[in-house]
C-alpha cells in the first residue's frame, strides 16, 4: 500500500492511501469528504465540546472538527480507529497538522465487551470498508485487534456532546458497550447505517437498529433534507434505496 500526504480544503495535512478509492480518493482529488456530514458536525461545534469520532478512518472528520474547535476557542476530539493499516497514518496526520493538543487517537475496535476481535483485511478499493468479526475457534490470527467497551475507557470524561459513528455494521455492538455514556451525556449521534454490513457483522436488520435508537430515547432525522424527522419505516426505506445512509439521532 502506498500512502501520500495531501492538504484538505481547510488547510490541514492528511495522509491518504492511493489504493483507497473511497475516502482517500475523494480527499486527494477534492480536499473534501462527505460535505453534508462535515457541515452538520460543524453546526454542532461550540466552545468546550467533546467530539467522539468512532471509526475515524484516515481522520478527515477528526481534523475538520478540530480545526473548527480551534476557531471557536476550545474543545477535544477522541478519534477511535482500529485498523492497524490506518492508525499510524492517522496519528501522523494529527501531529503534522498541529492538532495533537486537541485530538487523542484510540487504536481500538468498539463492541459490547472487552477482548480481542478479528479485522478482515480484504477491503478491495475501499479502505473504510474493513469489517470485524469474532475470533474463530482456531484462535488468534494475524489480523487481531483489541476491542473495548467505550463505557470502560471513557468513564472519566466530564462530557461527551457529539458522536460520529461509521463502523461498517458494528453500530449496535458499540451502542451496547456505551450504554452509560448515552444515559449520562445524551450526545447527538451522526450514524451511517449500512444494510449489508449491519446484517453481516451484527446479525440484525436496519429496523432493529432504528428501533433500538427509539427505545433508548433518540429521534432520527434525515439531515440531507433539512433535518427532517423520519420514522423507523422511513429509515428502512431510505437505506433500502441507497444500501447505506447517514442519519442524525438526537435525544428526545
Amino acid at each position: 500500500m502506498k500512502w501520500v500526504k495531501t492538504k484538505t480544503h481547510f488547510g490541514s495535512y492528511i495522509w491518504v492511501c492511493l489504493e483507497d478509492h473511497g475516502v482517500s480518493g475523494a480527499i486527494l482529488h477534492t480536499g473534501r469528504w462527505e460535505p453534508h456530514v462535515e457541515k452538520l458536525l460543524h453546526e454542532c461545534v461550540y466552545r468546550d465540546i467533546t467530539f467522539l469520532d468512532i471509526g475515524a478512518n484516515v481522520g478527515y472528520f477528526s481534523l475538520s472538527v478540530a480545526n473548527k474547535m480551534r476557531n471557536v476557542g476550545s474543545g477535544r476530539v477522541i478519534a477511535v480507529e482500529a485498523n492497524p493499516l490506518v492508525t499510524p497514518y492517522l496519528m501522523a496526520s494529527v501531529v503534522e497538522s498541529g492538532f495533537d493538543d486537541i485530538i487523542k487517537v484510540l487504536p481500538y475496535a468498539v463492541s459490547e465487551e472487552n477482548g480481542l476481535i478479528e479485522m478482515l483485511a480484504e477491503f478491495g478499493d475501499n479502505l473504510g470498508g474493513s469489517t470485524i468479526r469474532k475470533l474463530s475457534r482456531k484462535g488468534a490470527g494475524k489480523n487481531v485487534v483489541p476491542c473495548v467497551k467505550l463505557d470502560d475507557i471513557l468513564s472519566d470524561l466530564p462530557h461527551i456532546d457529539l458522536v460520529k459513528m461509521d463502523i461498517e455494521g458494528a453500530e449496535l455492538l458499540a451502542l451496547h458497550g456505551m450504554k452509560a455514556i448515552l444515559i449520562k451525556h445524551k450526545p447527538d449521534i451522526v450514524m451511517e447505517i449500512n444494510k449489508d454490513c449491519l446484517s453481516g457483522v451484527s446479525g440484525v436488520s436496519v429496523a432493529t437498529l432504528a428501533n433500538h435508537m427509539k427505545l433508548i430515547g433518540y429521534e432520527a432525522f434525515d439531515f440531507c433534507d433539512g433535518k427532517r424527522k423520519v420514522t423507523i419505516e422511513e429509515i428502512v426505506q431510505i437505506v433500502d434505496a441507497n444500501n447505506y445512509y447517514d442519519f442524525l439521532f438526537r435525544p428526545k
